[in-house]
């Protein structure tokens, strides 16, 4: 196949596997959040949290850089990163071993504190995962990745789900992401087309390193902004807080994570290698900015009109959260994954100190919010500070690919200026009580707007002729 139909087959794998294993996710939070107390399902969360910390004060960009590295087929180099993720994985559980005790007292939850010690168990089985899943994405090859990813959830799913029917209470996450990791690290080795091995050089290890230290910084960074604010929420205001907060941000953070996901391993590959001047890069640049904003803008007005409704739904009653609480975290989330557009840009060309000034305009709503808890306000200042801060960040991004992509500039403006006032529609919308009241005329409302939104992204992106033509009209090979 040509690059337009592995394009094509690739992002149709993506989206679908990406959006089965958000559901799932979902519906694994949706299920324990009915079957345990709220307390229990608030320190599930905490694993969560603690999980992704160790991974971000560790993250060497080890997955992207198989992918964007001219070596990125070489065997040696292979089992090179092969040898970091081993290393990488027995300091994590080490330390998360160590710390077990501790991080129970901050979540005041000292009777888990055995369950944080068992949460070490995670980077062990990750730190044996064959990378050969990764290397397929270099040629839009996604469908070993996707299927072992989608069946590795539904494993922690289906074991979440009846460990706490067997009322296990907090147990039950615990369960989900240790079966969910070690089926993830098997699978990843029986589609793995070369045989799993270890080494170290010296030379391509320097590459590497110059890759990943500013991506140290980032995973830190990208840390706080994905879980700084239940950090806060747990330690300061309590576990029936988080709880309350951790259902809201767990219906934004899927879509989130979803359109993230997806375009992460979609742009990186189509964008990697190529000069800033080349048309061919020039086009991929603003299709792959056209989707963004789509899908940013289904984000913002999804949580804005239907935000209270689904999570009523899905969590019920004991879960209620503030409607400004979920515009908020909306707005954050639609901020977020328009923002990754640029970013990938970034990554791709190497300019990670760009990638990392992003991060660190962004993780400053952390600050921002515990002040604003030390003020005394709630968790909906939370939210709102880690918007605001998302906000900047994502103008940020756009001003610097302006910059260095000047052939898209036309199109990075328009695409941020159609983002920013949706959110600003959103925002008076539900501030001024305009949102409808019944489900039908909310569905109704936020289909109508995200129509309106895409056909002004469309008329953008292709300049009057839309992207079905631009599509057919190129050469064979390009996207």
């Amino acid at each position: 196949m040509d690059v337009k139909q592995r394009f094509v087959k690739g992002g149709l794998q993506i989206i679908l596997g990406q959006a089965g294993q958000q559901a799932l996710v979902l519906a694994r939070n949706v299920v324990l959040a009915r079957l345990l107390p709220p307390e229990h399902f608030a320190i599930g969360l905490t694993f969560v949290t603690i999980v992704t910390a160790l991974d971000a004060v560790s993250e060497l960009g080890i997955e992207l850089f198989i992918v964007r590295s001219p070596d990125g087929d070489s065997p040696g180099l292979q089992a090179n990163l092969h040898a970091v993720l081993m290393v990488r994985g027995i300091a994590a559980a080490i330390a998360l071993f160590l710390l077990a005790g501790p991080l129970s007292l901050l979540f005041h939850a000292p009777e888990a504190a055995g369950s944080f010690q068992f949460l070490a168990l995670i980077p062990l089985f990750r730190c044996l995962l064959h990378l050969d899943i990764r290397r397929f994405d270099r040629t839009l090859d996604y469908g070993p990745g996707v299927v072992a990813g989608f069946l590795s959830v539904a494993a922690g799913t289906l074991t979440a789900a009846a460990a706490a029917y067997l009322a296990y209470g907090y147990h039950a996450m615990l369960a989900a992401y240790v079966v969910q990791v070690a089926v993830l690290t098997g699978l990843s080795h029986w589609y793995a087309r070369r045989p799993y091995q270890m080494s170290f050089e010296r030379q391509q290890m320097r590459s590497l390193m110059k890759f990943s230290t500013p991506l140290l910084a980032n995973g830190i960074l990208i840390y706080l902004i994905a879980q700084g604010d239940r950090i806060l929420v747990g330690a300061s205001l309590g576990l029936m807080e988080l709880a309350a907060y951790g259902t809201a941000s767990i219906l934004t953070s899927g879509i989130t994570m979803l359109a993230m996901r997806a375009s992460g391993q979609l742009y990186l590959p189509l964008l990697s290698n190529l000069s800033a001047a080349d048309p061919v890069y020039e086009r991929r640049y603003e299709i792959c900015g056209a989707l963004s904003a789509l899908s940013a803008i289904v984000s913002i007005l999804t949580f804005t009109i239907l935000g209270p409704s689904i999570l009523a739904v899905a969590f019920g009653s004991n879960y209620a959260a503030e409607p400004l609480l979920l515009l908020a975290l909306g707005l954050h989330s639609g901020f977020r994954i328009f923002r990754s557009w640029p970013q990938i840009a970034m990554l791709a060309d190497g300019r990670t100190l760009n990638l990392l000034v992003a991060n660190i305009i962004s993780a400053s709503g952390l600050a921002f919010a515990a002040y604003a808890i030390w003020l005394g306000y709630g968790i909906v200042s939370i939210a709102v500070c880690y918007a605001a801060a998302e906000f900047l960040s994502m103008v940020y991004c756009i001003l610097r690919s302006m910059f260095t992509q000047p052939a898209g500039k036309r199109s990075a403006l328009m695409f941020c200026v159609i983002v920013a006032g949706t959110a600003l529609l959103a925002s008076v919308m539900r501030l001024s009580g305009l949102v409808p009241g019944s489900a039908f005329w909310e569905i109704a409302a936020a289909l109508a707007l995200i129509a309106l939104a895409a056909m002004l992204i469309l008329k953008q992106s292709l300049h009057m002729r839309g992207v079905i033509l631009l599509y057919l009209r190129e050469p064979r090979g390009t996207v």
